[in-house]
């Protein structure tokens, strides 16, 4: 579907290129992640972990006004369409709905968004992976991170990957499915009242709509932050699910519903299963932000979907009934 929406087209060759990468690349890290096995699972959430921790001390340096890496390397990617302030990106500041600027830390991938979400990531490895002090040490550490960058997608993935497992676990599934309500409908407040456009709703309602409207879809080149950045034609701009919708039409809308469904049954028949709860952070956050298919910070994210759907699931499951036996002894 994709690529069919990649022939029907109706932007430029350059940017269809980067929306068809910006969709596809996270699917063939869910395909990647079925065929992991857990010690390659283990091994990449070790190394995903000491690159979160590093993200977070840089993050917190640069509260202090101390950047040892210019922002502008990356901005300067985009040419003349990032507007610039007090000589940091644009993206770098963050407005509430009163209009308060803040300045936000983008860590040592020079975009605050993708920072957050790579610690908010590190969060979720090191709640459920580590033990003792280091834990509540690495995880305000990372959490803290989480804050300076004024990434609501990165409160959204820690949020769910940490406390969705231990509301299961505690208050069974109905509860676990009730008490997130209100705090998710707090959460969807800020998300489309805070910042400086409405985009980040937008690009989802514009997707569903032309996915239900017309079910193959339009192709790319109506929706995107990146078509934004170069054509100024659109302000549904920060879904990433948006710009896969109006590629693919119903097929993919269909395709997200029946894996967030796959997600949540998983994580709900196995509260041990924590990379299940840490992928249905990742898609919920894909609904409302673009960030989630910058692949330079989020690899572990889509990897995680397919680890919980594929083989490697089933060592979660020995885990949950090792643990039930040394509580029944």
């Amino acid at each position: 579907m994709m690529l069919l929406g990649a022939v029907r087209s109706t932007t430029t060759a350059e940017i269809t290129i980067q929306l068809l990468r910006q969709v596809t690349l996270p699917a063939l890290l869910i395909l990647i992640g079925l065929t992991l096995q857990r010690w390659e699972w283990d091994r990449l959430i070790r190394i995903a972990l000491f690159i979160s921790v590093a993200n977070s001390l840089y993050m917190l340096l640069e509260l202090s006004g101390i950047r040892l890496i210019d922002p502008n390397i990356l901005a300067a990617s985009y040419g003349n369409t990032v507007v610039q302030y007090e000589g940091l990106p644009g993206y770098y500041f963050h407005y509430d709905s009163a209009l308060t600027m803040s300045i936000r830390a983008g860590g040592l991938f020079l975009n605050p968004p993708v920072a957050g979400l790579v610690v908010a990531v590190g969060s979720v490895i090191a709640w459920h992976t580590l033990r003792g002090k280091i834990r509540y040490i690495l995880v305000t550490l990372q959490m803290l991170a989480v804050y300076s960058s004024f990434g609501r997608g990165g409160f959204v993935v820690a949020a769910v990957g940490i406390f969705l497992p231990i509301l299961i676990g505690r208050f069974g599934r109905f509860f676990a499915f009730v008490i997130p309500v209100y705090p998710a409908y707090l959460i969807y407040n800020e998300i489309v009242t805070s910042g400086s456009s409405a985009s980040h709703s937008e690009g989802l309602f514009y997707g569903v709509t032309t996915a239900i409207i017309r079910p193959f879809g339009d192709g790319f080149g109506s929706v995107g932050n990146f078509v934004k950045l170069v054509t100024r034609d659109t302000e549904a701009s920060e879904s990433l699910a948006g710009v896969a919708l109006v590629a693919g039409g119903l097929a993919v809308l269909v395709f997200l519903v029946l894996l967030l469904i796959a997600l949540v049954r998983r994580v709900f028949q196995n509260p041990f299963l924590w990379p299940a709860a840490l992928g249905i952070g990742g898609l919920i956050t894909a609904l409302f932000s673009e960030s989630t298919g910058a692949l330079n910070g989020t690899i572990p994210l889509w990897l995680a979907i397919g680890v919980a759907l594929g083989p490697a699931s089933k060592s979660f499951l020995k885990l949950r009934q090792g643990r039930n036996a040394i509580v029944r002894s």
